[in-house]
């Protein structure tokens, strides 16, 4: 309504002209007067109207696609991250969705205005004088014509430009997360260089992205300024032979800049519009990627019926490409019963982590079977899998918030009580007793505002209040100290009946009191057994007690 608007005001100004002012007719004047302030506000009301429904439009696109590609992100495992990267990722769902976002508004508010403007007066134009609009109407082809070949010679360098603005955000990001170690090793320099290097190529790609676009103005300026000429040229003698009237040829001089104004405004937003077709196609490719996990794809009525596990022939790599004889885990048999403490050790990169890690189904093994509680993990729903299994994992992870709003991210519901229980056994209520805030401290971004001791506690506490029949410990002592990692072991050994407990350590003395604890080498299980049947019969273990000075306590 409001482009017909705009373009039903020329024709009563050509009206005006030809019958009110030629004429000097005073009622003719002030009739077409009155319906031409009509008609702005006629106009102005709706455009109002028009820019607010924009808004509402682009605003819930833009929460949409966040919410989709948060939805994809709880669905990614941790190689469907990394084959975006996790700077790319964090670009596509801000830069890329804001990019997005602000264009649907400027279409809706502005380009298709201006469209239905331009065909508007084409039909307005060729309803007063078909010979003349002609010349509108080849004019317009041209137009398309320009635009289209300017936008397919600028999007590679638009591509190019947000490659080079992950790399940005990834140097960021590396940058902060280890500014201690960059301040350490004095290497300020060294980063800042990597970062003008890549910022360089940032601003070359966007030049020539911007050169391109750019050339858009000057072309359909030509143009438009070559309509104009044609308009009055053709029109002049039309009037001279009296086939056509002066407001006629200033309806087409007004429509000519009418429509020179409606594609300044659409080169304007060329290159916000081809960076946009850009960030559209990035975050496509999120939404649409499929999760290299997948959940179970019916509840076969299977349940966790207690904490046994079961490990039958399983083999599993980080690649799915690798033969079977190469791949990181090989033959894994192991059958734990359920409210059994287990500790698992080895060498580093023996694949002890790489193990524990297949029980939530964080990544699917090609071969093999792995039973939690009679049930196959891959027949189970990944929600009820995982709230079988409580982690402590090996880097301890804290989020920004409360101690209380981490803690109950084992368990929601958690009282205080329950709080202050987990918090005892995995010995840090004295540190959060002794705070002005208790529960309520504020923890920074990581934790990064408590030691690394105090961060291991933590999310031991946040594992233990979890109520479910595993209880798994990744490595979760090694920032401790001696005394405080034997109340801890202490606790996991002496509580949490009924629940089976794995532990993973380096270091015997966290394991030795375990009821089994298996020996993993180059991903193979060497030995199963107690302390004191493996410092016997497993040169591997012995090797790594007397190496760690446990031998005298052996036997």
């Amino acid at each position: 309504m409001n482009v017909a608007g705009n373009v039903y005001l020329t024709g009563v100004i050509s009206r005006l002209i030809d019958a009110g002012v030629n004429s000097a007719d005073m009622d003719i004047l002030l009739k077409n007067g009155a319906l031409m302030l009509g008609v702005t506000a006629f106009t102005l009301a709706f455009g109002i109207l028009a820019s607010r429904m924009a808004g509402v439009v682009s605003s819930g696109l833009g929460n949409h696609l966040r919410l989709a590609m948060m939805e994809q992100l709880c669905l990614f495992t941790a190689s469907d991250v990394d084959h975006f990267t996790r700077a790319s990722f964090i670009n596509r769902m801000t830069a890329d969705v804001g990019n997005v976002q602000n264009m649907v508004n400027i279409i809706f508010s502005t380009l298709l205005t201006a469209v239905l403007n331009i065909i508007f007066i084409l039909a307005a134009s060729v309803n007063m004088d078909s010979r003349l609009s002609s010349i509108l109407l080849i004019a317009v082809p041209l137009f398309s014509v320009t635009s289209v070949i300017i936008v397919r010679f600028a999007i590679p360098y638009f591509k190019k430009k947000a490659q080079n603005d992950d790399a940005l955000s990834r140097i960021v990001l590396e940058d902060l997360v280890n500014m201690r170690l960059i301040k350490a090793f004095v290497r300020e320099e060294y980063e800042d260089g990597i970062y003008r290097k890549a910022a360089g190529e940032a601003r070359n790609n966007a030049l020539k992205a911007e050169q391109i676009t750019n050339n858009s103005n000057p072309l359909q300026q030509l143009i438009v300024n070559f309509c104009v000429v044609m308009l009055l040229w053709f029109g002049g003698h039309r009037i001279l032979a009296g086939e056509l009237q002066i407001g006629e040829l200033f309806a087409f001089i007004t429509y000519i800049n009418q429509i020179l104004y409606q594609i300044s405004l659409i080169s304007m937003f060329t290159i916000p519009m081809v960076s946009c077709m850009v960030s559209v196609r990035r975050v496509c490719e999120v939404i649409e990627k499929e999760p290299a996990l997948s959940d179970a794809r019916e509840d076969t009525g299977e349940s966790i019926a207690d904490g046994s596990i079961d490990f039958d022939g399983v083999y599993f790599d980080y690649s799915a490409d690798t033969a079977r004889e190469n791949m990181l885990l090989q033959n894994l048999n192991l059958h734990i019963k359920s409210g059994e403490s287990i500790g698992i050790v080895g060498a580093t990169g023996s694949g002890k982590s790489s193990m524990i890690y297949l029980l939530p189904r964080l990544f699917d093994i090609p071969v093999g079977t792995i039973r939690i509680g009679g049930a196959d993990i891959s027949r189970v729903p990944l929600k009820k899998l995982r709230e079988s299994i409580a982690f402590a994992t090996q880097k301890s992870i804290l989020f920004s918030g409360t101690i209380a709003e981490n803690l109950r991210q084992g368990k929601p519901d958690a009282t205080e009580e329950e709080m202050i229980e987990a918090c005892r056994k995995a010995c840090i209520y004295d540190f959060i007793s002794g705070s002005a805030d208790g529960f309520a401290m504020r923890l920074s971004e990581g934790g990064s505002n408590v030691s690394g001791g105090q961060r291991q506690r933590l999310c031991l506490a946040r594992a233990f209040i979890k109520e479910s029949p595993v209880l798994v410990m990744d490595d979760c002592t090694s920032a401790l100290d001696k005394a405080t990692e034997k109340a801890v072991i202490d606790h996991i050994t002496g509580s949490f009946s009924g629940r089976t407990k794995i532990l993973i350590s380096s270091k015997i003395s966290s394991i030795r009191r375990m009821d089994r604890i298996v020996v993993l080498d180059k991903g193979q299980i060497v030995g199963i057994g107690s302390h004191e049947e493996l410092f016997a019969s497993s040169e591997i273990y012995r090797d790594l007690c007397i190496s760690q000075g446990e031998a005298r306590n052996a036997g």
